[in-house]
């Protein structure tokens, strides 16, 4: 049929576009440029991914030529905006240790957060903070929810501009630790003597 004219047919009414589309790939893909703007999170993606039936999620593997245990196993999301690595010798790397109740299992793996480099120096500063601290994220999503609440907070610093130690420390204690010490503790306490010593 080397003459087949799709748009005549469709004109004809003898073929309709609807049965050249699928719905569940599109909906994949109007999640997925939602996460790329960061307007959504991967587990919406994920949520969407086991409210599907069989034929449903056979349908989206083989249009994204991926195997079921891939789909399960989060490959489209490592494929997208992480990945599983080794150890923590690259710069943006994070740990996981929790429990992946969606999928019933232990997670305790280095990440490597691929958009690191497109994060505010003052966000990646309190990544590597946390991350040579020895931090532990409960999950992927916890540890995107304290980059997005970083990236939010210092919205209002262009990039190069120097963010006060007050408001690094703050940031910083949303890991539930002191981190003073590494924001000018020592310049504090000298200021506080220096005004005492005034009365």
């Amino acid at each position: 049929m080397d003459n087949f004219d799709l748009k005549k047919y469709l004109a004809e009414g003898r073929l309709f576009e609807e049965d050249f589309k699928n719905p569940i790939l599109d909906k994949y893909l109007e999640l997925k440029k939602s996460i790329d703007n960061n307007t959504a999170f991967e587990y919406e993606l994920s949520d969407f991914i086991n409210d599907l039936d069989n034929t449903e999620r056979e349908g989206l593997e083989s249009d994204l030529g991926l195997e079921r245990d891939e789909l399960y196993e989060g490959k489209l999301f490592e494929q997208e905006r992480y990945k599983k690595v080794e150890d923590d010798a690259q710069d943006g790397t994070f740990y996981v240790s929790g429990y992946d109740m969606e999928n019933e299992r232990d997670i305790e793996d280095y990440f490597v957060d691929l958009d690191y480099g497109k994060y505010k120096s003052a966000t990646q500063e309190l990544l590597d903070l946390a991350m040579e601290q020895g931090h532990e994220y409960e999950s992927i999503e916890d540890y995107y929810e304290y980059v997005e609440g970083f990236e939010n907070d210092l919205k209002d610093y262009a990039e190069g501009e120097e963010v006060p130690d007050w408001k690094m420390n703050d940031l910083a204690m949303r890991y539930g630790t002191d981190y003073s010490q590494f924001y000018g503790e020592e310049e504090d306490e000298d200021y506080e003597e220096e005004e005492y010593e005034d009365y």
